[in-house]
């Protein structure tokens, strides 16, 4: 049966698939196991079904990133299988996720390709099945399954390098490529990296006629299959929505040159336990660059170098091994990147201008981009045994019985971390249900996009507003995504200073952390919570209508800004939270707590009216060290200018006074901190952190007549 081959890698791929993710994730109609970055893709498809089907791009959400809109491509949902299912939706219960089957696909095709590749390395069927399991127990692909989902149509590169192995003895004619834009279109509708990768590989495949010296194929028909690959990928991901023109441009967060691959890499298993080789030392950021090998593969690899160079053995003529060797090579420089970090030491850093490195961390996972190579590896390896000795299959056996004892961990590792994963709830007042009555869209101030952990509920917060919007029929300003527009987040960013003008909105339901209590008092005040009720619930503030009253909870100011009477006042930005609000800080550490933008704020509450002033002792540091260590920083109050200052590791105390005049009739002072040089641990070369920092804020002493 010529199907045959395709259902033993159809059933073999489910199984697999069952023994990586357990049956949770296999179960179409539940949802209960997804959590963190699936908790993302998940939100992508559940906004992307609720859309018309007849908008461009497909993915494209007008509820999601709301006034503006968003490509649910850029939360990594899978838009080929979203769109599929989104075409099904009239028939799909309320919940309903794929990422699961999906993986069971990528599994099985995995499998497929992998076995059709070891096969043409190596002439023998029974060593393409043999083979084609290396290719499936793959650890890169295998450890995608633990939450970036969308990365595990690694099949895909296998599938191009089918088309780079055949020999050249089959008709020279530019038809054979047909296949070549076929799959860069594929790639586009799943994900960038991959896109990059299998037009990588297919470039190959265009290069080795020009290498071979293949008679009757000119180079004006490789560059047309050349360009029909870029077009078909480019159109792909426009339709699909990971380019978008006419909606604003998303850019992708920095971190180029930390999310690398060690140079031994292939031979680390990281956290995983090996039967034989023991993890290395590598920088936090370097996970992106787990490209494990496994001693079953490794063992091959030796023993196909041995035959190489100790006999007189040669590869096959239609293996190209200079080509497969210069993949191997060009990926690596790619996953190692210009910053250079082996044994979780920095080698050598290339500097590059700004502007290139703005560009290349469009993929600033660069780790990943050795996957090519790296199955290239696969292939050099299965046709170096190469044999017609029945020793072949007996040595194959055995490699692929120890490279699956080798990796048993990080299976067993995924199985356990789906087979325990709940979504987080934080939300049990029945007043959330209300709020689809009374208003349709929801608001998270400050937004996701101002800062890692600030949005309400912290890193936590995100999964739940985003799966509480989405269930209850909300439109939301606020979401987690790889690629942000910077229009959108410039909008959702300035929501206080929006709001403080135009008082809340009438259709909108906000939840606030305490840092915007400051506001909320002075929107109460001059009458402009526009028939909202503002005050504590699970944990967060809640502004809507959905109370059935309005105002604003006296007893907010008392919980999260107690009074502070006259004296010497001693308040730690690290202490019990209670007297002091923060609003732009990272979470407060054991000593300090960190500004995380340009603009940070310090309220709190004074008992009652006092004198002329309010004398500020505040002790300060920079953040970060080296050329961040000098930071510029202005105070202000109530638009005052107070303080113009800057903070070094040598003047770490500022002094200033508050007049009266900066206090507002509800006794508040907000103190407004403009950090001008607030950098990044990227852009210093520090980390990956993308965060802006800029001083750590230790104490803050008031002298209160």
């Amino acid at each position: 049966m010529r199907c045959a081959p395709g259902l033993i890698c159809l059933l073999a791929g489910l199984i697999f698939a069952l023994n990586v993710l357990g049956t949770r994730p296999l179960n179409p109609f539940n949802t209960s196991w997804i959590a963190g970055d699936p908790a993302t893709n998940q939100l992508g498809f559940d906004y992307m079904r609720r859309e018309s089907l007849f908008v461009l791009p497909l993915t494209w959400s007008h509820e999601l990133g709301y006034p503006f809109g968003a490509a649910t491509a850029d939360l990594d949902d899978i838009p080929l299988l979203a769109m599929l299912f989104k075409l099904l939706n009239f028939a799909l219960p309320a919940h309903f996720q794929y990422l699961g089957i999906f993986f069971a696909l990528c599994a099985s095709l995995q499998l497929y390709f992998g076995r059709r590749l070891a096969q043409l390395a190596t002439h023998s069927a029974v060593l393409g099945w043999i083979g084609g399991l290396f290719f499936l127990v793959a650890p890169p692909f295998t450890w995608r399954a633990l939450g970036h989902f969308a990365l595990c149509a690694q099949w895909l590169i296998l599938a191009a390098l089918c088309e780079l192995v055949p020999a050249e003895n089959r008709p020279p004619s530019p038809r054979r490529y047909w296949r070549l834009p076929v799959l860069c279109a594929i790639a586009g509708a799943i994900h960038p990296y991959i896109t990059l990768m299998t037009c990588g590989v297919c470039a190959a495949v265009l290069v080795r006629p020009l290498v071979s010296r293949a008679a009757n194929i000119g180079v004006s028909a490789l560059l047309a299959v050349a360009a029909a690959c870029v077009l078909a990928a480019m159109a792909s991901m426009l339709l699909f929505g990971f380019l978008s023109i006419g909606n604003g441009s998303a850019t992708a967060a920095s971190g180029y040159g930390y999310f690398t691959m060690d140079p031994m890499a292939p031979l680390d298993p990281e956290i995983f336990r090996s039967v034989l080789l023991r993890a290395r030392t590598i920088q936090p950021d370097q996970y992106e660059g787990y490209n494990y090998l496994g001693v079953g593969v490794i063992a091959m690899g030796l023993v196909a170098l041995a035959r190489r160079f100790g006999s007189d053995f040669r590869f096959a003529p239609h293996v190209p091994v200079r080509l497969l060797l210069g993949i191997v090579l060009v990926t690596a420089v790619l996953a190692i990147s210009t910053r250079v970090v082996a044994g979780g030491k920095v080698v050598f850093d290339i500097p590059l201008p700004r502007h290139m490195v703005d560009a290349l961390s469009t993929f600033r996972s660069s780790g990943r981009l050795f996957w090519p190579g790296y199955y290239a590896l696969y292939v050099l390896a299965l046709a170096g045994v190469r044999t017609r000795h029945a020793g072949a299959i007996a040595l194959l056996l055995a490699a692929l019985l120890i490279q699956v004892m080798d990796t048993a961990s990080l299976r067993k590792a995924i199985r356990r971390q789906w087979n325990g994963s709940t979504p987080v709830a934080l939300l049990h007042d029945p007043v959330w249900e209300r709020i689809p009555r009374n208003e349709a869209h929801l608001s998270l101030v400050p937004s996701m996009a101002c800062g890692w952990g600030m949005a309400p509920g912290g890193p936590d917060g995100e999964q739940v507003f985003s799966r509480y919007a989405v269930s209850h029929g909300l439109t939301l300003d606020s979401f987690h995504s790889a690629r942000d527009n910077p229009r959108w987040i410039d909008y959702v960013c300035g929501a206080p200073a929006r709001l403080a003008q135009s008082g809340l909105g009438r259709d909108t339901a906000y939840v606030f952390t305490p840092s915007g209590l400051p506001l909320l008092l002075s929107l109460a005040r001059a009458g402009r919570l526009n028939g909202k009720y503002c005050t504590s619930t699970d944990g967060f503030i809640l502004c809507s209508a959905a109370w059935g009253k309005t105002g604003l909870d006296s007893s907010l100011a008392d919980r999260f800004m107690q009074p502070l009477h006259s004296g010497v006042v001693a308040l730690s930005a690290s202490g019990p939270a209670g007297r002091i609000v923060l609003g732009g800080f990272a979470d407060p550490q054991d000593t300090a707590a960190y500004t995380q933008t340009h603009r940070s704020t310090l309220g709190f509450r004074l008992a009652g009216p006092v004198g002329p002033s309010v004398h500020v002792t505040l002790t300060a540091a920079p953040a970060l060290g080296g050329a961040a260590a000098r930071q510029r920083i202005d105070i202000s109050a109530g638009g005052m200018a107070l303080l113009h200052d800057v903070v070094t590791p040598t003047n770490r105390t500022m002094i200033f006074d508050i007049p009266s005049s900066a206090i507002t009739a509800d006794n508040v002072v907000v103190l407004t901190l403009d950090l001008p040089d607030a950098v990044s641990p990227y852009a210093a070369g520090i980390n990956s952190d993308g965060r802006l920092f800029a001083i750590g804020l230790f104490d803050m002493n008031l002298q209160i007549e």
